[in-house]
């Protein structure tokens, strides 16, 4: 998809620099007429990758306009021409940096470029929005058009800094987090829109709610800014008017464990979370350790108000191992909610990390906890995990997006002679499959030598593949190894599940070790699972799985495809809080370094 990004840019540049031809002409000599000077001003930014380019504009400010005031425009001001103000309220001084998306500096879509001086000020989180292409227009682009009205005519580089570029930089790492073509095409058409309602005079006069905050936080009457030099989220959960209670705050011990799993048992009454057995399995039973748990205590009547809950997980990243968190639970009363209580304990429960020496904890947030994550608690996020699927029942999937049985029929009968449900073939069965009844020395011994596939991992040695898959209480796994004689050369880890009314059967887990024989080996195996999905009647196959591995190449073969987006039951997002001073070690912010299947983040 980003081929096709960067191909609707080439042939929309090229298509609008030969039809604006003639205005950039007429355009160009107003600007000459109107004040001495360069038609172009050449305004250094900063793009992909912290390139620095020039990006191209129409001048519309007076020669040495950058050295009479900060990078930022103000309101009213004075430093703007007669034609440049004409020229700023059309948008059209912005045509030339379709030469800029043309020679690949920029994209029709992006996160605005900024200035070296401000860039100079990222955090390593914040640095993530050069990850991607600037563009002309974006999500935050819209958001903050009024942006020079909230500053005021007296605003300085240190007022943006505090006030509007924190706002900005998290819409566009929510943009970079949730990218799609279609996002892409919205954020487009509702630029068109509102340029010409502005045109039109039915521009909305009311300022947007981060205006609002701004105003407020700059006046000294919002909270959420209170010590903090930044507002804590665009609209995050928290409620900046609501009253925090008397709520006191400290480390779970095994003493609360109880008061712990009832509350889980009664905020999740249909999740297996609070349930005893279960309960008993992550706290007393993982091989890393025993929770971090941060708990919220109301003094009247001591009972739990919350708790936020880091599982320890043990992960490779490059020749160390490193025990980490994995965020499994948050959970809030609803006397409670709304209130911050959330992102308080997930910032003492990071703080309690550090102190059990966990240098990270990773997560992958669902859509309700994304804001929370992300925004409120400043996670990094590295990248959306693909899922592969294999279509087993045309019918049944599309009469559960469209609700028309009829309609699901007609459409199934086509798409079953270009997608069949047979399962993929197996030419001649090299490997002997067996059943795994208990992960034993042979796994330790394929860890060991296969153990850097990947820069970043969790680490599969026998005592986790038992604990994960073998002894947890409330869900049944299958395990089935590959064997080449009596070498283990990889195994595969399934279940059935039902997902939203739908009977799926989910490939979890998938290790082979990096060799032609290895990926041989994956794609038996995986031929085998999805036989077994075809033959109890699933109507999709699925596994979460990175390109550039054997393992993916099997699912790639046994032709899985990556998932589209309405059939995915939600965006998988992989992200990261760093607990140390220092900046994050490269490989754990570069998506392409990690081994990720649907084992190594949940009970799936």
């Amino acid at each position: 998809m980003r081929k096709v990004k960067r191909l609707l840019d080439i042939l929309v540049a090229a298509g609008g620099l030969v039809m604006t031809g003639p205005l950039l002409l007429l355009l160009a000599a107003l600007v000459k007429l109107d004040s001495p000077g360069p038609v172009f001003y050449r305004a250094r930014r900063v793009g992909q990758g912290g390139r620095i380019f020039h990006m191209l504009k129409l001048r519309t400010m007076y020669v040495d306009a950058d050295r009479r005031g900060p990078a930022v425009t103000l309101a009213d001001d004075p430093r703007i021409t007669r034609v440049g103000r004409w020229l700023r309220a059309l948008h059209l001084d912005e045509l030339p940096q379709l030469w800029n998306v043309l020679v690949g500096d920029m994209s029709l879509v992006g996160p605005r470029p900024e200035d070296p001086r401000y860039v100079a000020h990222y955090t390593s989180r914040q640095r993530q929005v050069l990850s991607v292409r600037p563009g002309i227009t974006g999500a935050a682009q819209l958001l903050f058009r009024r942006e020079a009205e909230v500053l005021g005519p007296d605003a300085t580089d240190e007022d943006y800094l505090k006030w509007v570029m924190p706002y900005k930089v998290e819409v566009d790492l929510d943009y970079i987090a949730h990218w799609s073509l279609w996002r892409d095409l919205g954020i487009l058409w509702r630029t068109f829109t509102a340029v010409l309602a502005n045109r039109l005079g039915r521009g909305s006069t009311e300022w947007p709610e981060w205006a609002q905050k701004v105003q407020a936080a700059r006046a000294g009457n919002d909270r959420s800014t209170e010590n903090r030099g930044a507002p804590e989220s665009l609209d995050g959960p928290d409620d900046p008017e609501a009253e925090r209670p008397a709520l006191r705050s400290r480390p779970a011990t095994p003493e609360d464990y109880p008061a712990l799993r009832a509350l889980l048992a009664e905020e999740y009454p249909d999740s297996d979370v609070g349930r005893p057995e279960f309960f008993h399995w992550q706290t007393e039973e993982n091989p890393a350790g025993p929770p971090v748990v941060r708990l919220a205590v109301d003094p009247e009547g001591e009972r739990l108000a919350g708790a936020f809950w880091l599982l320890p997980t043990r992960l490779q990243v490059d020749e160390t191992v490193h025990t980490v968190g994995l965020i499994v639970n948050v959970v809030v009363r609803r006397p409670f909610r709304k209130q911050g209580l959330a992102t308080l304990l997930g910032r003492q429960v990071f703080d309690d990390g550090r102190a059990r020496g966990l240098p990270f904890t990773y997560a992958i947030p669902s859509p309700a906890s994304y804001r929370l994550d992300v925004h409120s608690l400043r996670a990094y996020v590295v990248g959306r995990i693909p899922l592969w699927i294999r279509p087993l029942d045309w019918e049944v999937l599309l009469t559960y997006r469209t609700g028309r049985p009829r309609l699901a029929r007609a459409l199934a009968r086509p798409l079953a002679r270009l997608f069949p449900p047979t399962p993929p073939r197996v030419r001649e069965g090299r490997f002997t499959l067996r059943p795994v009844e208990r992960f034993g020395p042979a796994f330790d011994r394929l860890w060991a030598r296969s153990r850097h596939k990947r820069r970043v991992v969790v680490v599969r040695e026998a005592a986790w593949l038992n604990w994960r898959y073998l002894h947890v209480p409330t869900r049944r796994y299958r395990p089935l190894a590959a064997w080449d004689g009596e070498e283990l050369v990889g195994y595969i880890v399934t279940r059935k599940t039902t997902l939203q009314g739908v009977q799926c059967g989910m490939i979890v887990d998938l290790w082979v070790e990096p060799t032609a024989r290895g990926e041989e080996a994956a794609f038996q195996l995986v031929a085998e699972a999805t036989a077994r999905f075809v033959e109890e009647r699933d109507a999709i196959a699925g596994a979460l799985m990175l390109p550039g591995t054997p393992e993916h190449r099997a699912l790639r073969r046994a032709r899985y495809v990556r998932c589209p987006s309405f059939l995915e039951p939600q965006p998988i997002p992989l992200t990261f809080h760093w607990h140390g001073a220092e900046d994050p070690p490269e490989p754990i912010t570069r998506l392409e370094h990690w081994f990720f299947t649907m084992g190594d983040y949940d009970v799936i």
